[in-house]
């Protein structure tokens, strides 16, 4: 009898041990969880591997520790980016969906392309899916290049227009519009002259000439001949 009941106690003993240590290592093991992978949706002219390296997450870090909050500070701070959407499941999978952003302009340097934000900030694309963008040669100045297009923004012309712009330092902007007309603006004060520009178009001198050199303030110069075929 006391065998047996030895033997029933030692059984128990047994099975207890064992169940605890199966709860501990499912315990372990839930706590244990990483994020296996990160998945990245949408980029068509962006690498994955530049996203990645822009991002304090990590594959292999803790699912428990996951700071979504940080995640979208270190997207904000990608300039490609201009939306985004991400979700980690329970598995351990985080999935990135990117809207990229679209340049608005494209810098012809040495014959290379760089694409540019309104900053003048040089997109680090990869890959070059756009068409029918204003083209920018010489010298690129982002603080110059920003003041020009908060000023051109202002006007549905100048987006609709522009062919090409060229800026020299001290001097001004060159700008070659479609239609084969050349426009000349200064470095300084940019909107007044292009608000009167804009009522320049509306009107028959707009029709007459080619070439338009507002680069003086409170002067226009105009000429038949588009001096502004050449860059």
């Amino acid at each position: 009898m006391r065998k047996l009941l030895f033997f029933s106690v030692t059984s128990i003993s047994v099975i207890f041990i064992l169940f605890n240590s199966s709860i501990v290592e499912k315990v372990s093991s839930r706590f244990n969880k990483t994020i296996y992978d990160i998945k990245i949706n949408n980029i068509e002219n962006l690498q994955e591997d530049y996203i990645l390296s822009n991002l304090r997450i990590k594959k292999g870090d803790s699912f428990w520790t996951f700071n979504s909050r940080k995640l979208k500070n270190d997207l904000k701070e990608i300039k490609e980016v201009e939306n985004f959407f991400f979700n980690l499941n329970s598995t351990g999978l985080l999935e990135i969906s990117i809207e990229e952003r679209k340049p608005h302009m494209v810098w012809i340097k040495s014959d290379r392309l760089y694409y540019l934000d309104e900053n003048g900030n040089i997109l680090n694309f990869s890959k070059y899916s756009f068409s029918n963008l204003t083209e920018i040669r010489g010298s690129v100045e982002k603080k110059k290049l920003k003041e020009f297009n908060k000023a051109a923004k202002k006007y549905d012309f100048l987006s609709k227009k522009v062919s090409k712009i060229f800026y020299s330092q001290n001097i001004g902007w060159k700008v070659y519009l479609f239609d084969r007309k050349c426009l000349f603006l200064p470095e300084k004060e940019i909107g007044k002259v292009l608000g009167i520009f804009n009522k320049i178009m509306d009107s028959e001198i707009y029709n007459k000439y080619n070439y338009f050199d507002m680069r003086i303030l409170g002067r226009i110069y105009l000429n038949n001949e588009s001096k502004c075929l050449s860059f």
